[in-house]
């Protein structure tokens, strides 16, 4: 009989044999991976028991380069009367303005065009926007469940050329 072991259980095992002394090249060859992925497993069981063994993310802490929120909104409140500006004159005119120079003095920058078209391009395009607006459960039948997301209507306005 064929037991399937998750891929928690294998590290664990892969560690266990370590631990009770095989050598680490025969275990990495065994389970068909690195010899730093057995030290790495070893360093991560050693101080963070089974839960250390669990995949990670590989989500980055931070992102530099991303638009500070309060120049995002700053962006989006230019735009509302005039749905028909673009980038580059959104940059313009956000150069002119009181409120960003106060932003200058904190540290922040004025972003650039591209930035400004990654903010104002609506949320279909948007792939990295995922968790905006609100999850419902809409319908829960026995054991399958339908979700939606409920996204905020955009305004109405001619389409941005760029």
């Amino acid at each position: 009989m064929l037991v399937e072991l998750s891929v928690v259980e294998q590290r664990y095992h892969a560690v266990m044999e370590v631990l009770a002394g095989v050598p680490v090249t025969e275990v990495a060859g065994r389970y068909r991976v690195s010899r730093q992925s057995v030290h790495t497993w070893v360093t991560r069981y050693r101080s963070g028991g089974l839960a250390g063994l669990a995949d990670r993310s590989h989500r980055p802490k931070t992102c530099p380069h991303q638009v500070e929120s309060e120049i995002e909104a700053l962006i989006c409140e230019f735009r509302r009367p005039h749905p028909s500006w673009g980038p580059r004159r959104l940059v313009h005119e956000l150069e002119h303005d009181a409120q960003l120079l106060i932003a200058h003095a904190s540290g922040n920058h004025c972003p650039s065009p591209s930035s400004i078209r990654v903010v104002v391009t609506p949320f279909p395009a948007r792939k990295y926007q995922i968790g905006i607006g609100e999850i419902r459960n809409v319908e829960s039948s026995g054991q399958s469940t339908i979700w939606t997301w409920l996204v905020p209507s955009l305004p109405a306005g001619p389409p941005v050329r760029y």
